[in-house]
């Protein structure tokens, strides 16, 4: 009987040193939140600090690295595109007839202006014309890999011929010329392009030509189109 009576006294103290101890969690936990409520402001204010200032450096590192790639690129856009070569070309023409026309030139190109002068030649058994062309450029956007054009300016021809059947040996003849092409760079870097041009219309000096018993006028009121392609050395 008295073992009994002093197990349940153990077990009261024990339960009152439990209810002692969570009593104490309570008031050390109820002390720590009255001054996390005391100063939440401040812990609040240390907080946006600490990531304003994260995200301040993480947005100061990405400007960092942005900045200096635009410059980069306007760097680059605002170098001057200049380009002066050599060529020769090979062309066909005057449409629908497919005759040879072999040629010598210079090209030169600073940004989106350029000037062309080439010597063309062409044959067929009695006539031999030699052509004279200046022409301004004017490329659409500017690029040395790759760019369109077109260009304008007058072509002089000188036209040896030797045949009973026309009365004037060699004739002149000028004309407005059109042209327009593509320019670009080899995987060697070498230069290319291919163009279209235009003569139209024609003026020649020679007035009668004895052709079936017809007289031919001054101007002849038909374009002429020829097909080229050249290279650059």
């Amino acid at each position: 009987m008295l073992y009994q009576k002093n197990i349940t006294l153990m077990s009261l103290i024990n339960l009152l040193d439990l209810i002692n101890c969570f009593f104490i969690s309570f008031l050390f936990l109820l002390t720590n939140i009255r001054e996390f409520m005391r100063n939440w402001k401040v812990i609040l204010g240390l907080t946006i600090g600490t990531c304003g200032s994260l995200f301040a450096n993480e947005d100061t590192a990405v400007t960092e690295r942005v900045i200096p790639e635009q410059q980069l690129q306007k760097k680059e856009k605002a170098q001057p595109i200049k380009n002066t070569f050599g060529y020769i070309d090979l062309g066909v023409g005057p449409a629908p007839l497919p005759l040879p026309i072999f040629g010598l030139g210079i090209r030169t190109q600073r940004n989106a202006n350029g000037f062309d002068a080439n010597l063309q030649t062409s044959t067929v058994v009695y006539a031999t014309q030699v052509k004279l062309n200046l022409l301004y450029l004017r490329y659409l956007k500017p690029d040395l890999g790759k760019q369109f054009y077109f260009g304008i300016g007058p072509g002089v021809s000188a036209i040896i011929r030797d045949t009973d059947r026309i009365i004037d040996k060699s004739i002149i003849t000028v004309s407005p010329e059109l042209v327009f092409g593509k320019q670009y760079r080899s995987d060697t870097k070498a230069t290319r392009f291919f163009q279209t041009q235009i003569s139209f219309p024609t003026y020649r000096s020679a007035e009668k030509i004895r052709d079936n018993g017809f007289n031919k006028k001054h101007i002849i009121w038909f374009p002429v189109v020829t097909f080229n392609y050249g290279w650059g050395f």
